[in-house]
């Protein structure tokens, strides 16, 4: 299953279905039992973790603009499901 975070947030109805499926589910690895070196940047994976209720709020950006410094021309990225926000390559 080669789904990227981008693939799944445009195409979430169908992904949610398509992940009821319990044999599905086994193929994407598992974080906690998987070498890194086998894993691609972005790819789809399942983690076993506890849930803590946290007394501060966690932030992130659902969406931020990426300025091009030579084109003058902007972006729209997507920050849900990512550690950090990724910027235009420089030239």
């Amino acid at each position: 299953m080669d789904w990227t975070r981008e693939y799944f947030i445009t195409n979430k109805s169908d992904c949610n279905l398509i992940l009821e499926n319990l044999d599905v589910l086994k193929e994407i690895p598992l974080l906690n039992n998987t070498p890194v070196h086998k894993l691609k940047d972005g790819q789809l994976v399942r983690f076993k973790g506890m849930i803590q209720d946290m007394h501060n709020p966690e932030y992130y950006l659902q969406m931020y603009e990426v300025k091009n410094t030579q084109t003058k021309t902007y972006q729209l990225k997507c920050g849900m499901y990512t550690d950090s926000a990724k910027c235009l390559k420089a030239f």
